[in-house]
């Protein structure tokens, strides 16, 4: 306990007279009477005892969210220490914060030596008189020296000279600073801000939110608001948010199921089938369901419920407006006055100092209940550094019931402000008000029984955080409860099923046909296994060409040819081994490939790792690549682009070619990994779905799966499409399971490919500057074309022509760079083929 030099004349700034309350009115100067006359929290005497019972509640507090996990001995020095300097001279930044802590143990270090305990495993806290500056009520704060309360750590002590404070028994570099309350009815400055208001029990805030924060700290909590903004993340749903102060902060909420998790001090249970889920509250039942959406994303969800009787569906702030029968009344009751006079019904503990030492549920102080839905992305950065600070990519998001997200956000009607910290319409429950009439309108016309749907097409969404499907349905199917109930569907309109290949984390090796029946091959703690959709999981035995099973370690994939399989050791991607019929490696330094380029039997080498398929339709095989994270597609030789590619993204990996949307149209679809999800693009280059992948691995594709149906490998998911084999190309990194590079489908060359009446000729870019232009036109069955450039008074400028193999049926391309003489300006540019078609296209150069 520390306080400053006594004030004899009151300071402004500060609140209090720089000692501790030794009764209500000592520090009040309206005399004996207080403007309250209900219950008065954390009343004096701030003794010893009194500062027993505050760390006394935030240890039955700990201990009752951790689920027992957390448990501490404590003790409070007798002596009151007092610093040289008045309260505001400690206030004006963390460096001198810092030296209030460092001036206070040093202080208090004879005696703390005296306790003879381990400093590696104490934490301290200095309690000081007076108020902390962690509250502005309502928009102003008179006394704006008071020093903020803080979790003190290495980085608040680094620039003090005397901040390795070191004990007979271990040094002292982290600690906590906290007032003797927030109760601002015992000092006079409540005057300055309420001087309207003659009934102030309502504005009372307990110290055990405040205490509880920064013990989060202490415990490795990472913050979930914006750390660099203050603004909510969580806001009242969680500890170390605004939620540190529900129940007038003296039943602070438990930590969100997220940090829970993290902490050990729960267990997750994921969902991985359809059907129907029941769920207990969090205090009968620690009990949290996880359901996966990509490999870094999933949804959380749990069961809070605040009723404060145990067979009504009463709350603390419900029973305020109801008489001691039950009946409302037109007068809201005291909120702590409430809380007694249910204490027949509501099991906590209080001392004779007011303080709240134990509540048998910390979900009391939530504003509402039902289930709370979390969308998880796992950060990938330092937890305590302020994972919620993107407000667009929060990696511990709330999907908010009420179909607004407004949590965080400032609100735009300046008396209605409830709902940007969290309020009870943000938790789900069939029949919630506000996810009818507000979020989803749409959803009530014929749904009698209000059951709340979340999936793609809701307010919010069941979509990743970049966008991707998740394809995931979940529906609320009862009101709040001590057991609730929901349903959960996976692939829901979709044109794909999900199957679950393995609940492990297993690594894809490869696949392959048996019996004209997919299998999939795969490993997990260092052994193989193979499965098809009939069979259940083996472990591979003797199928291996040398019959011996090698080392896992050796084996980067598994390829397959004529039933037999074996290892790939080296793993480079600048040459392709492929297994042949004979079993036997085959390795080749560079890029080849085997499709109808110039005759489907003739290979051809590659500079670059190029998939093969028939994208236009005209029986030829584009190249399918990627460049700077863009799928491209050309013709070859000549390498011009096709219609609607380039396709800017963030791609990766192998792109593969099959027909697995709208099979029939005699189309592919070009599938790549994209970012955390899995991009379909159409072969016009639409994209046509992106769907919230579960793993980084290379992604492949089984015919004969099901059905006539064929299996995307996601790691451990599967998504199962139909399958034209007809359209599809290429199905895994080098086509073949066996990793021989060799187009597959039907082509049929087209003797006349009538893309388009005329040329259809035009450059880009357009305007031309430094980088130049390309004239791309369409050719049928001509052999040669020309450029012929113009200015603007129809003199000859420039002929281009080019000496490439000209691709017939197929868009080709001549380059322009013009030279230095060539002025900016409008030019003209005749395009002409040898059959005698030309056409005329208007190019501007920019200097």
């Amino acid at each position: 306990m520390v306080q400053f030099p006594p004030e004899d004349i009151d300071d402004p700034l500060t609140t209090g007279r720089g000692t501790f309350l030794t009764s209500e009115t000592d520090q009040y100067s309206l005399g004996d009477t207080l403007l309250c006359t209900g219950f008065k929290v954390d009343s004096p005497l701030h003794d010893t005892t009194y500062f027993k019972n505050q760390i006394k509640a935030i240890r039955n507090y700990y201990h009752s969210v951790s689920n027992g996990s957390v448990n501490f001995n404590y003790s409070v020095l007798k002596t009151t220490y007092e610093v040289t300097l008045p309260m505001r001279d400690y206030a004006v930044n963390d460096q001198k914060l810092g030296e209030f802590f460092t001036e206070s143990i040093e202080l208090a270090k004879s005696d703390i030596d005296s306790l003879g305990l381990n400093m590696d495993e104490v934490l301290l806290v200095v309690f000081h008189a007076g108020m902390g500056q962690d509250f502005s009520v309502p928009f102003i704060d008179p006394t704006s020296h008071d020093l903020k309360s803080a979790y003190v750590d290495d980085e608040m002590l680094e620039e003090i000279e005397s901040s390795r404070l070191t004990t007979t028994l271990g040094i002292i570099n982290r600690g906590i600073i906290l007032p003797e309350t927030q109760n601002m009815i015992y000092y006079d400055v409540v005057q300055d801000i309420f001087s309207e208001t003659d009934d102030l029990c309502d504005i009372q805030v307990g110290l055990t939110g405040t205490f509880a924060l920064l013990m989060g700290y202490a415990l490795g909590l990472p913050p979930l608001f914006n750390t660099e903004t203050g603004m909510s993340g969580v806001g009242v749903f969680g500890l170390m948010d605004h939620g540190s102060n529900n129940g007038r902060g003296v039943i602070p909420a438990p930590p969100t199921a997220w940090t829970r998790i993290r902490q050990e001090w729960a267990t997750e249970t994921i969902i991985r089938e359809s059907g129907e889920y029941t769920i207990s509250s969090r205090d009968q039942s620690e009990q949290i369901y996880r359901i996966n959406i990509s490999s870094n994303e999933y949804f959380l969800i749990e069961n809070r419920n605040n009723w404060i009787l145990e067979n009504d569906d009463d709350d603390i702030d419900s029973l305020r407006w109801k008489d001691d029968e039950g009946i409302y009344k037109e007068q809201i009751g005291h909120w702590f006055d409430t809380v007694l006079n249910e204490r027949s019904e509501v099991q906590f503990e209080i001392t004779n100092d007011s303080v709240f030492t134990k509540f048998d549920n910390y979900d009391y102080g939530l504003p509402g209940s039902g289930l709370l839905i979390w969308h998880i992305r796992e950060p990938e950065v330092d937890p305590s550094s302020g994972i919620n600070n993107d407000r667009d990519n929060q990696a511990i998001q709330l999907e908010e019931a009420d179909g607004a997200i407004d949590i965080g956000y400032s609100s735009a009607h300046p008396l209605f402000t409830q709902h940007v910290n969290g309020w009870e319409f943000d938790l789900w429950y069939a029949d919630n008000l506000y996810y009818f009439e507000y979020g989803n309108p749409e959803e009530s016309e014929f749904n009698d029984d209000k059951i709340l749907t979340f999936d793609k097409d809701t307010r919010p969404n069941t979509d990743a955080t970049d966008g991707a499907r998740s394809g995931i349905q979940i529906e609320v199917l009862k009101k709040p409860s001590n057991e609730m109930t929901f349903s959960v569907n996976f692939g829901v309109d979709s044109d794909y099923e999900k199957e679950i290949l393995s609940e492990d984390d297993i690594t894809i090796l490869g696949n392959g046909q048996i019996d004209d029946r997919g299998n999939i091959f795969y490993a997990y703690e260092n052994k193989f296994f193979k499965k098809n959709n009939l069979n259940d999981t083996v472990i591979l035995e003797s199928d291996f060409c040398n019959s011996e099973i090698p080392e896992l370690e050796f084996c980067n994939s598994l390829l397959f040819n004529n039933n037999a399989y074996k290892c790939l050791v080296d793993d480079n991607q600048i040459e392709i081994s492929y297994l042949n019929s004979d079993c036997e490696l085959v390795p080749r330094p560079d890029f080849f490939v085997k499709g109808n380029l110039t005759s489907i039997d003739q290979p051809d080498s590659l500079l670059i790792k190029a998939s093969l398929g028939d994208i236009d339709g005209d029986g030829l095989d584009e190249l399918v690549s990627i460049s700077n994270g863009s799928i491209v597609v050309e013709n070859y030789p000549n390498y011009t682009d096709v219609n609607g590619f380039p396709v800017i993204g963030d791609f990766k990996g192998q792109p593969l070619i099959a027909d697995i949307i709208d099979v029939g149209d005699s189309h592919p679809e070009i599938i790549c990994r994209e970012g955390n999800h899995i991009t379909i693009l159409s072969h016009k280059g639409e994209r046509l779905k992106e769907i919230a992948a579960f793993s980084n691995q290379q992604i492949a594709i089984v015919p004969n799966w099901r059905d006539g149906k064929a299996a995307l490998i996601d790691g451990a998911q599967l998504l199962v499409f139909d399958f034209d084999a007809d359209n599809s190309y290429w199905l895994n990194e080098f086509s073949q399971p066996s990793n021989f590079p060799e187009s597959t489908g039907v082509h049929e060359v087209q003797p006349s490919f009538e893309f388009t009446n005329g040329l259809m000729a035009y450059n880009y870019p357009n305007p031309v500057r430094d980088e130049g232009t390309r004239f791309r036109f369409f050719v049928g069955n001509e052999s040669s074309a020309s450029v012929k450039i113009y200015d603007v008074m129809g003199l000859h400028v420039v002929t281009l022509e080019s000496n490439q193999i000209w691709v017939q049926n197929e868009f080709n391309e001549i380059e322009w760079m013009p030279s230095s003489d060539v002025q900016a300006g409008l030019y003209f540019a005749e395009v002409s083929l040898d059959s005698g078609e030309s056409e005329l296209v208007k190019v501007v150069v920019i200097r």
